[in-house]
């Protein structure tokens, strides 16, 4: 018989981890923590708690431990710890229980939340007086801390003069020496490389009198009779001060309101300071000079403000040169009171020395820099200015700003004309009109080249047309190739001709010494010793008269003149029918005495027939 024993060993649960283990979580995120137990039997059971307080089980929905529980962003699942957006306020200890039924084990684990550094506490203004050392002091707090998470910085200052004290999470800036040039804003920056930095503005403060400073605008106050009038004063200085206002020597007082006046004051910024003073109801007596006066520890300072009817406005003034050129001169003023008013401007100028001013309006009307342009070279001018508005016109100013136009460099001028400039005028780029100059100049120059390049290859092209003779066999005419004087060799049925020239465009330069020459050789072979005489004006001679009548129309076959035998001798009774020097159709007669007729007298074994008398030379058909 075979007994077989078997052992069992019961233990109760056993974490893995060691107690009281660290866990790094960076605020706004979530994590989860693993605490499962070792046990037999394996069944246990899981309990989380922080601060003595239980945590939310999630793993069974209807089980509710009773109690107060922790916030939800912290529940568990058995032996799972879960933390959702975690905030710094989640870090701490947390404890987890795990029983089975051989009994029950406790641990702990940490949180440990990361988040960026937060400045707490800040000096916000320190004043100190002039040579005295000023402190500011600079706490924040930060997961982790690190050594020099506090920081100071000033642009453009220089920190070496200043010393820093530093401990855990704060930090003392010390100014030594103080001056007002000193006075100004530092910044304490926090940061231990989570997230972004942090930053805070502190103020330094150095005391000093008050210094009134009014833009001019307000040193002249407008209004009307019935009406309110608002009187403004501006002040800096430190520490806080007080204004006084009076008029006519007596004193107003500030802060304090009455049937006639009011007034209040505030601190516009660390340094700045200001007083309104109301009149109201105004009075012809109450137009004049207010005196403002600001006063603290250190001393005081005053202006006065003029209350004054509306009307025109003033002249400018502060009038200056900014630019010149050869032809124009720019300027710049400072507009005079004008009543709270829109104004326009109108300058005056001329030639030193002259009494021939010119005058021209200014455009925009609210600019207050304007460019006169036309002027001559080399010359002085001076200038002043006018002002209007709808109360009417200013005087010019007193003052007459002069310059000296610059010399012309060839010719031309050496500035670009501006229009009026505002403040917000944008000139054009100088590098674009140098682009824009040689552009327009190589496009010139290149027209200039096709221009010449053109007229040299019409003329080419004119010449090789005159000396090609196949540019003049496709110009010439089918009648005209048939009775070609080449193909007669100078004569027709033993009859002198003379040659006809076939290039039309020689046509018209045939001399008029030419053609009586030629006139003159063919009677001397018909007649010899005959001396020619002129039969007719040859100023009428003309392209289509350049050789006979037959050769140069075909069709005047059917035009015959009178035949006549030919004989060494004509009678006076014989009548020669030619054409005409008006129509070269029309006939004329020919008298036996006419020196014309001298070449029909010819010698030849040929029958009698018809001549034909052209504006050249005689043809006998």
């Amino acid at each position: 018989m075979l007994i077989t024993l078997a052992f069992f060993f019961s233990d109760k649960p056993e974490f893995l981890l060691t107690p009281a283990e660290r866990f790094d979580v960076l605020e706004g995120e979530a994590t989860v923590v693993n605490l499962t137990a070792k046990a037999n039997p394996s069944q246990v059971t899981y309990s989380w708690t922080r601060n003595g307080l239980p945590l939310l089980d999630m793993a069974d929905g209807s089980a509710r431990p009773s109690g107060v529980r922790y916030g939800h962003r912290a529940v568990y699942r058995g032996p799972l710890l879960e933390l959702t957006d975690v905030s710094r306020d989640d870090g701490g200890e947390y404890g987890c229980e795990a029983a089975n039924t051989e009994g029950v084990t406790w641990t702990t684990v940490n949180i440990n939340v990361l988040y960026p550094a937060r400045i707490t506490k800040l000096t916000r203004n320190v004043v100190v007086g002039s040579g005295e050392t000023a402190e500011f002091e600079c706490e924040a707090i930060a997961n982790p801390f690190v050594s020099r998470m506090i920081t100071w910085r000033r642009a453009g200052f220089d920190m070496s003069r200043t010393h820093e004290t530093v401990e855990k999470g704060k930090s003392v800036l010390s100014v030594m020496n103080a001056s007002r040039q000193d006075a100004g804003e530092f910044e304490c920056v926090a940061y231990n490389g989570i997230g972004s930095e942090a930053g805070q503005l502190a103020q330094l403060i150095v005391k000093f009198k008050p210094e009134v400073r009014l833009p001019h605008s307000f040193v002249d106050v407008a209004g009307e009779e019935g009406e309110a009038a608002r009187l403004v004063c501006l002040a800096e200085g430190a520490p806080a001060m007080n204004f006084v206002w009076s008029y006519n020597g007596g004193v107003i007082g500030d802060n304090f309101s009455s049937s006639k006046y009011a007034s209040q004051a505030a601190q516009l910024d660390d340094v700045t300071w200001e007083s309104v003073l109301f009149v109201k109801h105004l009075q012809a007596n109450d137009f004049g000079y207010y005196t403002c006066v600001a006063r603290n520890e250190l001393g005081h300072d005053h202006v006065k403000v003029k209350l004054r009817r509306r009307g025109p406005p003033d002249p400018p003034y502060n009038i200056r040169i900014v630019n010149t050129s050869s032809d124009s001169v720019v300027l710049s003023w400072t507009p005079g009171y004008s009543s709270g008013l829109p104004q326009q401007f109108r300058v005056r100028y001329q030639v030193v020395g002259f009494n021939d001013a010119k005058y021209t309006d200014v455009f925009p009307t609210n600019t207050t820099v304007f460019s006169i342009t036309g002027l001559e070279p080399e010359k002085e001018y001076a200038f002043s200015l006018s002002a209007r508005n709808m109360l009417g016109e200013s005087l010019y100013s007193k003052e007459n700003t002069r310059a000296i136009t610059q010399k012309s460099k060839g010719g031309q001028t050496t500035g670009a004309s501006l229009d009026a400039l505002s403040d917000t005028n944008a000139e054009l780029p100088r590098l674009l009109l140098v682009v824009v100059s040689v552009v327009g100049s190589l496009l010139l120059a290149l027209n200039i080249v096709l221009v010449i390049c053109f007229i040299k290859r019409r003329k080419n092209r004119n010449s090789n047309s005159r000396g090609s003779p196949k540019a003049l066999t496709q110009t010439t005419t089918p009648d005209s190739l048939m009775y070609t004087p080449s193909k007669y060799q100078q004569s027709i049925n033993g009859e002198a001709i003379c040659q006809v020239d076939d290039k039309d465009s020689y046509q018209e330069e045939i001399l008029m010494k030419e053609l009586f020459e030629a006139k003159r050789q063919v009677s001397e072979k018909c007649i010899p010793g005959y001396q020619t005489a002129r039969p007719y004006d040859l100023s009428q001679s003309r392209k289509k008269d350049n050789c006979p009548d037959i050769l140069k129309n075909r069709g005047m076959d059917h035009v015959s003149l009178q035949s006549v035998p030919l004989s060494t001798t004509l009678s006076s009774s014989d009548v020669i029918t030619t054409l005409s020097d008006d129509s070269r159709y029309s006939r004329r007669v020919l008298l036996p005495d006419d020196p014309a007729s001298l070449c029909l007298t010819r010698q030849t074994d040929s029958p009698p027939g018809s001549c034909v008398l052209g504006s050249v030379g005689s043809h006998l058909v």
